[in-house]
C-alpha cells in the first residue's frame, strides 16, 4: 500500500527510528516545519503546498525505488539532548576495574540514567536470578519503540545497576512484565511530550516484608525498595524500550519520576478496602500495579472539617484547564487520600462509591467556544461549549491512601485516556501467588 508518512522536522529523526524498529525503515518520512503552532494560517498553507509534491511522489512511486531514496536517510536529534563524551576532572584518577571507570563507560554508551550504577557482574546478576522460577533467557515481553527484547536476564542486568538487593527482583519482574500488556500503552507514554512515566504501587504483604515506604515522604527518598526498585523500572525502559530523552522519549518537560517512581499504600490507616483487594485480589496476595501518570499534585485542606468540604477542594483542583484529564475529557486519575482526609471521609459515610460518584459529578470543567471546532469527540456539549470530566466514568477514578500525617491529598494525573493501570500478583511462573518473596528462591530459582 502507498504510504509516507508525515512528520514535523523535531520529530522526524524519531518517526524514523520507530519505522525502523518495525522494519519499515524504507518508508518515506515527510518533514514539516516545526512548531506549527508559531506560523499563520497562510504560511501553515504555503509550507503544506511545498510538501504536497514529495507527497504526491512517496505515493505514486514503486517500492524499489523509495527504498534507495529514503532507507539511509537521517533526519538531525534536538541539540539539547545529545549525550556528549565529557572530560571529567578527575579523570587521570580513574584506572581500568574501579567502579569509577565503569560508570564513565556506562554513561558514554548511554546505559545509565546520569546516576552512578552498580556494576552489573556476573556474580551479582546470578544473585537476582536466584529469586525467580523463570529461565533468565525467556523474553519478558518485546517493548516498543526500540523493540527490544526484555529478557529475564536483561531485566536481573538493569535491577542491579539500580543498586536492588535479589529480594526486590520478583517485584521488578511483575512490574516489567504489567507494563507490557498492550492498554498500558508504554510506546505511548515514552514518546509523548507529556511528562508522564509509570507509577509502581505496591500492595500487600510485600509492602512490609520488603520495607517500602508508604507514609511521610511518599514521593521522596531514602527508602531503598522505593528508590532502587522504582530505578530499576526506569532503567528497563531506557536500556530495552530506548526511553533515551530526546531519541524515543521526548517528553518536553519530564519530572522527577523519570529517576524513580514507585510508591506503596498505607493499608494500615485505609478505612476501605485497599487498592488491591478492590481490584479482586485476597488481602494477604502482595500485588504490583502500574499507572501511567504525571508528576504528582499536592493538594491541601487545612479549612475544611466536613467530608464535602474536602472533597470540593480535590474537585477544585483537579479541573485545572491544563491538567491531563480535563484535556483529554476524561481518562484514569489516580486521587490518593492522606489519612487525616480518609478518616474525614469514612466518618462522615463516604466509601470509595460515593467518592467516585461525588468528583465525577462536579470535577467537570467547561472549555472554551474556540476549542469546540478542535476537540469535541467523547465530550458532554452544552450550547455553548464542551464540559471536560476529569474521568470517563466514576468506575475509572483510582483511589488509595497513603502518605504521614497532615491534611494533605496527591492528583495523578493519567496521560490522558491512553493509558489504563495494570496490576499483576506477586507470582511464581505457573501463577500460583507467593506469600514471600524468599517462596521465590526456595521454588528453585535460576543459579
Amino acid at each position: 500500500m502507498p504510504t509516507a508518512y508525515v512528520a514535523s522536522e523535531e520529530f522526524a529523526q524519531l518517526a524514523k527510528e520507530e519505522l525502523e524498529s518495525m522494519g519499515l525503515g524504507q518508508l518515506p518520512v515527510i518533514v514539516e516545519a516545526h512548531p506549527p503552532k508559531r506560523f499563520t494560517p497562510d504560511q501553515v498553507r504555503s509550507h503544506a503546498d511545498d510538501n504536497i509534491a514529495e507527497i504526491v511522489h512517496a505515493l505514486t512511486t514503486p517500492a524499489g525505488t523509495l527504498g534507495k531514496e529514503y532507507g539511509d536517510k537521517t533526519y538531525p536529534q534536538p541539540k539539547s539532548t545529545i549525550r556528549s563524551k565529557p572530560v571529567f576532572g578527575s579523570q587521570a584518577l580513574e584506572t581500568k576495574g574501579t567502579i569509577q571507570a565503569a560508570n564513565r563507560l556506562f554513561y558514554e554508551r548511554g546505559w545509565t540514567d546520569g546516576m552512578p550504577v552498580i556494576p552489573p557482574t556476573r556474580g551479582e546478576v546470578e544473585k537476582m536470578l536466584e529469586y525467580t522460577d523463570r529461565d533468565p533467557a525467556e523474553v519478558v515481553a518485546v517493548f516498543k519503540p526500540r523493540r527490544g527484547k526484555a529478557t529475564v536476564e536483561k531485566i536481573a542486568i538493569n535491577a542491579v545497576m539500580a543498586g536492588c538487593i535479589p529480594e526486590y527482583f520478583p517485584v521488578v519482574l511483575a512490574a516489567v512484565d504489567a507494563m507490557a500488556e498492550p492498554k498500558f500503552n508504554l510506546a505511548g507514554i515514552i514518546a509523548t511530550t507529556n511528562p508522564a512515566s509509570p507509577l509502581v504501587i505496591i500492595n500487600g504483604p510485600a509492602v512490609k516484608e520488603l520495607e517500602f515506604n508508604y507514609g511521610y515522604g511518599l514521593f521522596g527518598s531514602v527508602m531503598r525498595a522505593n528508590a532502587t526498585i522504582g530505578r530499576a523500572v526506569r532503567l528497563v525502559i531506557l536500556n530495552i524500550a530506548g526511553g533515551e530523552p530526546g531519541i524515543y522519549d521526548r517528553s518536553t518537560f519530564g519530572q522527577a519520576g523519570k529517576y524513580s517512581f514507585c510508591i506503596a499504600e498505607n493499608e494500615d490507616e485505609n478505612p476501605w478496602e485497599p487498592l488491591h483487594v478492590e481490584l479482586g485480589y485476597p488481602k494477604d496476595t502482595s500485588t504490583i500495579t502500574v499507572f501511567g501518570g504525571a508528576a504528582p499534585h499536592n493538594i491541601l485542606d487545612m479549612m475544611s472539617t466536613t467530608a464535602k468540604g474536602v472533597l470540593t477542594t480535590i474537585v477544585h483542583n483537579v479541573v485545572a484547564s491544563g491538567s491531563n484529564n480535563i484535556v483529554a475529557g476524561g481518562g484514569q486519575p489516580l486521587i490518593i487520600f492522606g489519612p487525616e482526609q480518609a478518616s474525614v471521609l469514612a466518618r462522615e459515610g463516604f466509601d470509595k462509591k460515593k467518592i467516585r460518584e461525588f468528583i465525577y459529578k462536579h470535577a467537570r470543567a467547561p472549555y472554551p467556544p474556540y476549542i469546540v471546532s478542535q476537540r469535541t469527540k467523547g465530550h458532554s456539549l452544552t450550547k455553548e461549549h464542551p464540559i471536560h470530566n476529569v474521568a470517563s466514568s466514576p468506575e475509572d477514578i483510582m483511589i488509595m491512601v497513603a502518605s504521614g500525617g497532615g491534611s494533605h491529598a496527591s492528583f495523578v494525573a493519567s496521560f490522558f485516556d491512553s493509558t489504563r493501570a495494570v496490576t499483576r500478583p506477586l507470582a511464581l511462573k505457573d501463577g500460583t501467588p507467593v506469600k514471600s518473596v524468599h517462596d521465590f528462591k526456595r521454588s528453585g530459582g535460576k543459579k
